[in-house]
């Protein structure tokens, strides 16, 4: 982090207000990652501030920033305040017809976190609309892995099995541990409940999935295992 402001401070001597504006937003995620959510924040409003100082001209740089600052807000558990930047980036997105990038894949999160599972289904659907046109395979990993916990939140078990097979096979394809243990969390509170009658049900085969979900939770990081266990 020390590093990383020195860098900013010759930047901020320098003429290049662009590039300063995407360090600013890079240090706000790294320092928001870290959970050092004060820092993060001003940083990230630093970012703002930078990128709408630019105009009209930087339209693009403000959609970027606004979708970051939503996630540094998400990070630091500011629902209120991450659906509001992540509906700013989307709407001026949307006006400039450009890619919304993980804004609604990110804003559908927020509304899992609120519990309002309709809008959250809508904008996993947009995302995962967006994704497959430009080939972003993580993020339509992602909208599956969540519309399978919408679904079961939902429970809408009917509607589990094909994301879920979807959603498997695109993270064991690209090894995205981290969606693989929210998949197979979910499964296993489905296993357990026997919510699904063509899926193995009972303790010792929900186990099995509990047990597949910390191991790809720890090879993600061990946050993410901190997170799973906590889930169980």
């Amino acid at each position: 982090e020390k590093e990383y402001r020195k860098v900013l401070e010759i930047m901020r001597s320098s003429q290049d207000q662009e590039f300063l504006c995407r360090r600013t937003r890079d240090l706000a995620l790294y320092l928001g990652l870290q959970g050092k959510c004060d820092k993060a924040l001003v940083a990230a409003k630093e970012s703002l501030d930078l990128a709408f100082s630019f105009g009209s001209a930087g339209e693009i740089e403000v959609v970027r920033t606004l979708t970051l600052y939503g996630i540094v807000c998400l990070k630091c558990e500011k629902l209120d305040k991450a659906e509001e930047y992540f509906t700013q980036s989307i709407t001026l997105g949307q006006k400039l017809r450009t890619h919304l990038d993980a804004a609604p894949m990110h804003l559908a999160t927020v509304y899992e976190g609120l519990k309002t599972f309709d809008k959250a289904e809508h904008f996993y659907q947009l995302s995962l609309t967006e994704a497959r046109i430009f080939g972003r395979h993580y993020f339509e990993c992602g909208d599956l892995t969540g519309l399978v916990r919408v679904k079961h939140a939902q429970n809408n078990y009917i509607a589990i099995p094909p994301l879920w097979t979807d959603a498997e096979q695109l993270a064991q394809q690209y090894e995205y541990n981290d969606y693989l243990s929210s998949l197979y969390l979910t499964r296993g509170h489905i296993t357990w409940d026997g919510l699904i009658p063509e899926w193995e049900d009972g303790f010792d085969y929900a186990l099995h999935y509990y047990q597949y979900a910390l191991i790809h939770a720890l090879r993600f990081n061990r946050f993410l295992l901190d997170e799973a266990l906590f889930c169980l």
